[in-house]
């Protein structure tokens, strides 16, 4: 809101948006009327470096209620759709660190958060496929398939030039970093999904390396590539993990299992007001015959980069001794570890989240993500 005797930025509003007394707006107020001047009329003492802070609406409308009163001229709201405020307010560049000589220093040397890490979803086990009359696609034994829905995937908000800069020194905005303003949001882990065919790397310029096996029989290579700030090392696996690596006699035939989709957590939503997402998403690839399991192929099926932040993923294939189930071993199983880290402007702590997925050879899968480190 633009107005006399100065502006004052009105950024964002959370809380009860039916009810003043439990709503709560952002605002950038560079005149701090919390600090007293002597009446030098050449120079502020001391200087005058504004604040920027959360405050109830009632408190705002009483404190700022004259700009739109009797006298008072020039006041009008500003309002940009959210993409072009956001290409607005980013630099052309890296985001710069606070001007030194405001308080936006100190905030970021106490390490604030700006963003939300939500919980990991609740643990999936044994999901099984299912046709599209609903029938399971196995044989008895049959486990429920979660709610959660396969064909979820990320949705890519489009970024403007640059990265977002932090609050100029000489104000409070800093401050309200410091003083723990969470600005990012890092939603639930989704529910657990089912399976998936094969298919190609998304990325062109992908490298591929040959690895060392963990399974007996097999061989693996290591698919490594990257979108912006966004990097990824993807195993891939030919050939079957069989029960005790032995191979069945005869060997079944091979059933190409639906990809399970890892495309609704864990992910991140940046940024005050206008937010920017930091995700990446995943599909899994594999077959199996009723006793192995094998043939994984793991693609990047999406990413989305935000302003400050990076992410590098990496799936490893690891060999699962177990011959499942313990009651009755049958069949065999592979273990798929997503290691998901998030990096953050400077003085912000790193996120961590693993992710484990499990392959069994009757075509069920569990799926269960947890944060190491928040």
């Amino acid at each position: 809101m633009l107005g006399e005797p100065h502006s004052v930025v009105v950024a964002g509003i959370r809380g009860d948006l039916a009810d003043p007394a439990a709503a709560q707006v952002h605002i950038f107020n560079p005149w701090d009327t919390r600090v007293a001047f002597d009446n030098d009329p050449l120079a502020f003492n001391v200087a005058n470096n504004g604040y920027e802070t959360w405050v109830p609406f009632d408190q705002f409308a009483a404190d700022f209620a004259e700009i739109a009163g009797a006298g008072q001229a020039n006041w009008r709201v500003l309002h940009l759709p959210a993409q072009t405020a956001l290409a607005q307010s980013l630099a052309g560049g890296r985001r710069r660190p606070p001007p030194r000589g405001t308080r936006a220093v100190a905030a970021e040397a106490d390490g604030a958060d700006t963003g939300r890490w939500p919980d990991p979803p609740a643990p999936v086990v044994g999901a099984r496929q299912r046709n599209a009359r609903g029938r399971s696609a196995g044989g008895g034994g049959q486990r429920t398939v979660s709610a959660r829905s396969a064909s979820a995937s990320l949705a890519r908000v489009p970024r403007a030039g640059g990265r977002r800069r932090p609050p100029a020194r000489g104000t409070r905005a800093f401050e309200a970093e410091a003083d723990g303003a969470d600005t990012v949001r890092w939603p639930d882990p989704p529910a657990p999904v089912v399976r998936a065919l094969q298919r190609m790397p998304r990325a062109l310029n992908a490298a591929v390396v040959e690895i060392a096996s963990a399974v007996v029989g097999a061989t693996m290579e290591r698919v490594m590539s990257d979108e912006g700030d966004v990097t990824w090392e993807l195993d891939q696996l030919r050939g079957y993990k069989h029960p005790n690596d032995v191979a069945p006699s005869p060997l079944p035939p091979a059933s190409d299992a639906t990809p399970i989709r890892l495309t609704d957590w864990p992910k991140g939503e940046i940024g005050f007001g206008v937010t920017d997402e930091i995700s990446a998403g995943f599909e899994i690839n594999w077959q199996y015959n009723g006793k192995s399991v094998g043939n994984v192929l793991i693609s990047n099926i999406a990413t989305n980069d935000a302003v400050g932040w990076g992410l590098s993923v990496k799936a490893k294939i690891m060999d699962d001794n177990i011959v499942y189930p313990r009651d009755n071993p049958s069949f065999a199983a592979l273990r798929i570890r997503f290691e998901y880290h998030f990096r953050g402007p400077p003085l912000v702590s790193d996120k961590i989240a693993i992710r484990d997925v499990r392959l069994f050879g009757d075509g069920t899968y569990s799926d269960e993500g947890r944060w190491e480190q928040t």
